[in-house]
């Protein structure tokens, strides 16, 4: 590849056991040169998925989203912090 910033679908969602909590999901599409923001989230622990393709509604699945738990990225989210992160892109082949 050509090392350009892939397109990906970013799904934020929080760490167990708050996962019951839909309010606290959250999903955006990356920009062209791969960065994105999650604005107005409230503070806690969650976990970070880049897909290259995605499903509505996919990420608020907990049995879709266990095969990709090893490759999401956790991140700590603090009252108007801000904060870059390196994603792992799963990419569709890799999808079922």
């Amino acid at each position: 590849r050509d090392h350009q910033p892939a397109a990906a679908t970013v799904f934020l969602v929080p760490n167990p056991p708050r996962r019951n909590r839909q309010d606290l999901y959250s999903m955006k599409a990356t920009k062209a040169d791969g960065t994105f923001s999650l604005l107005g989230l409230p503070p806690g622990d969650f976990k970070l998925f880049a897909f290259e393709e995605a499903e509505p509604g996919m990420w608020s699945d907990p049995s879709v989203l266990q095969p990709y738990e090893a490759k999401g990225q956790g991140i700590h989210i603090d009252d108007g912090g801000s904060q870059s992160v390196q994603l792992e892109l799963i990419p569709a082949e890799a999808q079922p």
